[in-house]
């Protein structure tokens, strides 16, 4: 498998590196993490093979194509961005996990008394594909001998060294659990802040209900509503289930959207068909207005631009955002109108940063606190929990002061 990888050292003996198989998708993202992240200087890492067919990385300066690290002291820091997904492309999810172990055994391998390249090693995992774990299927289905992706990734990143990781908006709660549990410091950034930046500056506020359209989501609605200053009750909760192969049935739990504007904030979308179907009811079953999506992670798999599409063609959904954490996004609705593709890479590198520098509690990103981009996952009957009983204690002080 032919991929494109880099290392990158700084004056703050910091170094970074960076693969996948579809590099040039992801080139863009990558420039702009460097960006911010300063003082960078690049190497190469070539992928070849020896005699036997066996896979052969090596790290070299790209103008005298020689090595740079011999009787050196170790850098102090390696940052590694990575991605595990086998959604398209042809990407198999172990082709992308060997890839990111490939760059992680280079910087941490000592033998014969040699020192490593790294002392430490910050992964950088805008996605990864965490989706199957004990509490994402069901109990039924469980059968002895069934692999746990999720914990397969942590115990992989563990075991081939790497000390800290930075993830964007994670689909799973027990997936970092795993992580942290096989030693690795994870810091959860979620990306609503920046989306709430966007939908202020557009006035889309006014007369406005945030759809969870599972409880799954709920924690992440719940922070997108603080920022925009939306009490709970302006939080309407689905409970979205597949009756049979692509049928799509949604249950309303709590909240009223009758009449509202809509804002749908969700971490992954893949072909938007269940984001089609359900923008649809609510315009012809609740009586809708704006509805606008908000979307982490874009796999786009299948018919996903057609439907982008039509959606916005049809006026069922008026604006959509998305981060290019799978820089794919950029390619696949290039130049779609009402489509906006809003960049996690610079906040990424601040995390990384902060990582450095311990100074999560006092640094500020874009005009406010950087705890804002922090949301460790919680398990979700635990918020929807919580959620409702603040919800009916705030119905109860209104239902007081009314007969008062």
């Amino acid at each position: 498998m032919a991929s494109r990888t880099e290392l990158h050292t700084s004056r703050k003996d910091t170094a970074m590196r960076a693969t996948h198989p579809t590099y040039y998708m992801y080139k863009d993202f990558l420039w702009r993490l460097k960006r911010n992240l300063p003082g960078i200087k690049g190497f190469d890492v070539e992928e070849s093979l020896f005699p036997d067919g066996s896979p052969k990385t090596e790290v070299v300066d790209p103008k005298t194509r020689g090595y740079e690290f011999e009787g050196r002291d170790p850098f102090g820091y390696a940052i590694v961005p990575f991605w595990i997904v086998g959604k398209f492309g042809g990407n198999k999810f172990s082709d992308c996990l060997f890839a990111a172990e490939e760059m992680v055994n280079g910087l941490s391998h000592v033998e014969n008394g040699s020192l490593p390249l790294a002392q430490r090693i910050i992964g950088v995992a805008p996605y990864i594909e965490m989706r199957q774990d004990r509490r994402s299927i069901k109990e039924d289905k469980i059968q002895t001998g069934q692999a746990i992706y999720a914990e397969i990734v942590a115990r992989s990143l563990s075991a081939m060294g790497m000390n800290q990781l930075v993830l964007l908006d994670p689909h799973s709660y027990q997936g970092v659990e795993y992580l942290e549990g096989s030693g690795i410091q994870t810091v959860s950034l979620t990306a609503m802040p920046l989306f709430a930046e966007r939908i202020r500056k557009k006035g889309l506020v006014d007369n406005t209900v945030i759809v969870s359209l599972d409880k799954g989501a709920l924690q992440k609605c719940l922070r997108l509503g603080e920022l925009l200053g939306l009490s709970p009750e302006q939080i309407v909760v689905f409970n979205k289930h597949r009756e049979s192969g692509k049928q799509l049935s949604s249950d309303l739990l709590c909240g009223d959207p009758q009449g509202k504007d809509v804002i749908i904030a969700d971490d992954i979308a893949a072909s938007f068909e269940s984001l089609k179907l359900t923008c649809s009811r609510l315009k012809e079953k609740c009586h809708c207005n704006r509805i606008t999506i908000l979307v982490t992670h874009g796999i786009l798999s299948g018919d996903a631009r057609n439907n982008v599409i039509q959606m916005l063609e049809n006026q069922t959904v008026d604006t959509i955002m998305i981060s290019d954490s799978l820089p794919r996004a950029g390619y696949v609705l290039d130049e779609v109108p009402g489509v906006h593709v809003v960049s996690v890479a610079p906040l990424m590198a601040q995390a990384v940063n902060c990582l450095i520098s311990g100074s999560f509690e006092t640094t500020q990103f874009h005009g406010q606190p950087f705890t804002n981009f922090i949301l460790t996952p919680r398990p979700k009957e635990e918020v929807w929990e919580e959620f409702t009983q603040t919800v009916e204690h705030q119905q109860a002080v209104l239902q007081t002061a009314q007969v008062l």
